[in-house]
């Protein structure tokens, strides 16, 4: 049923065939109805895991935005997706080089990528800093004295 409903808003919005009057200039240009539909399926997975922090949706939604890069592999808000998918599996190294190619789409393309290229670039500085348990508990325990002091409890 699903990838019917797809291939319908496929034919519809996004294929040369379909009828004109219905597309857009500024809709994503998805390549083929598996591509739309493993981006959507691979955000409502991202949601559900977001919601209820369970790791199988995060992994389906990685396994759905891998297929849409495969499908598409210049489509910067899918790919910035897919970063973050990532980046929440702890799959940093590969973050990175998801991020770093969503950097280089968004000097080529239109003004509306400015904002994913903010993004982006904030989600790459994290990623850069170095993540241990030690570090972690430091600066969380910097911060709860200064809202000690603050609050005037200390």
């Amino acid at each position: 049923m699903n990838q019917a409903l797809f291939e319908l808003v496929y034919y519809l919005y996004y294929d040369e065939k379909g009828p004109k009057m219905l597309r857009k200039e500024k809709l994503p240009p998805f390549t083929s109805p598996e591509a739309l539909c493993s981006y959507y399926s691979g955000i409502r997975h991202h949601n559900n895991y977001q919601k209820w922090r369970n790791q199988a949706e995060l992994e389906q939604a990685i396994r759905y935005f891998r297929i849409r890069h495969s499908k598409m592999t210049n489509f910067g808000f899918g790919l910035f997706l897919y970063g973050v998918a990532l980046t929440e599996n702890r799959d940093e190294q590969n973050a990175i080089k998801i991020f770093k190619k969503v950097l280089e789409l968004a000097k080529k393309e239109q003004p509306y990528y400015q904002l994913l290229k903010f993004q982006t670039e904030l989600w790459l500085a994290t990623e850069r800093r170095p993540r241990n348990v030690t570090s972690d508990q430091q600066w969380y325990g910097k911060c709860q004295k200064c809202l000690e002091v603050e609050a005037g409890t200390r």
